[in-house]
């Protein structure tokens, strides 16, 4: 809180953890665990499936990945679904599949 000279009152809150401590599982994801999601929905048709797979990966609860839900999926969906059908109709006219043997999500 700060109080100007003139007598005015600025507040800076977060109103999603008034009444409560700060939760990982209401933390945002970080640019890293956009990548590695979007890799997911590059590789799978449905959400559940990504979902799941995460859910198979992360079982450690000091990690934010472990609390993915259906609204993360669908946010990094719907924030590069243009990315996401470019390189599924790309790799489908280059008929890769069952090519890549793995594949490496990099942040620079």
């Amino acid at each position: 809180m700060r109080i100007s000279n003139e007598g005015t009152v600025k507040i800076t809150y977060c109103s999603s953890h008034y009444g409560h401590e700060p939760s990982l599982a209401t933390a945002n994801l970080s640019e890293k665990e956009y990548l590695l999601i979007l890799d997911k929905l590059q590789r799978h048709t449905s959400d559940k499936d990504v979902l799941n797979e995460i859910h198979d990966e992360y079982e450690d609860k000091k990690s934010r990945m472990y609390y993915v839900d259906q609204d993360d999926i669908k946010n990094v969906r719907t924030k590069f679904s243009n990315l996401i059908e470019t390189w599924r109709r790309w790799n489908k006219s280059h008929d890769i599949q069952g090519k890549i043997t793995h594949t490496t999500v990099r942040s620079y």
